[in-house]
């Protein structure tokens, strides 16, 4: 749809706080979507890269955990030669899977969406791409009743002019940053000993002199399973989006 980017997955994480007991990931837990004109119930890895792919990502890089033969097998069984996997060996968070993944990305920009998390309308991200491409950043952001919970961005216009982590004091704005962006791929370079990306390596970028943009989603676009007990709600969610679907 809007140009050729790579796209970058990362779902090395254990979930231990999810619940799951490390028995299954919460990327492979299913949601619902619609395909070709049907309602089906895929992995939400699957609906991730897929979304990628039908946005114009070109080629999707998938950062894992060696020691998940699930997803491995999932991915590579179902999007080749599309996608290509690599492993997060040292659990040294997700700025560091991030660094991994950019070592395989080309160009100059790409695409991060975290492996548990997903626009559930697809012109979500294909906006997000078409506002990356005119930025050298670009992020999704909803309005939240408790910013605090949350990475919260503060705009001027069109333009991020800073970000910050769960902030302890009085928010800077109800804008909280989902887990998907379009970013440079000079960002690695802020990403050394880092255990987090955002917001810290992204607001460095813009205080750097990056210029940042971002689209705004309504919050039930934005579907994230953080523990056992909201992936019902994601599942609601993704189901009430795809019965009431609409073209991208």
């Amino acid at each position: 749809m809007t140009g050729s980017m790579y796209g970058l997955v990362t779902a090395a994480g254990l979930g231990t706080r999810s619940g799951l007991d490390g028995k299954l990931r919460k990327e492979l837990l299913p949601v619902y979507d619609r395909r070709d004109g049907r309602l089906v119930l895929r992995p939400m890895i699957d609906c991730v890269i897929t979304r990628m792919l039908q946005v114009g990502c070109e080629h999707v890089v998938c950062v894992l955990d060696p020691n998940d033969t699930c997803t491995e097998s999932y991915v590579s069984r179902n999007f080749p030669p599309e996608c290509e996997i690599v492993f997060q060996r040292e659990k040294t968070g997700y700025g560091e899977a991030v660094r991994i993944g950019l070592s395989r990305v080309k160009g100059s920009k790409f695409l991060l969406n975290a492996g548990d998390g997903i626009l559930l309308k697809t012109r979500s991200l294909a906006s997000l791409m078409e506002a990356g491409s005119r930025a050298d950043m670009a992020l999704c952001l909803m309005e939240v009743d408790d910013p605090r919970r949350y990475g919260v961005a503060v705009v001027d216009g069109e333009r991020v002019t800073g970000v910050e982590e769960k902030p302890h004091t009085p928010p800077k704005s109800k804008l909280a940053m989902c887990a998907v962006y379009v970013l440079p791929t000079s960002i690695r370079s802020k990403l050394a000993g880092r255990q987090e990306l955002t917001p810290p390596a992204i607001d460095e970028a813009i205080r750097g002199g990056l210029a940042c943009t971002y689209v705004r989603v309504e919050r039930e676009d934005w579907a994230s399973v953080g523990t056992k007990e909201s992936y019902l709600d994601v599942l609601r969610r993704s189901y009430d989006s795809s019965t009431t679907f609409s073209p991208p």
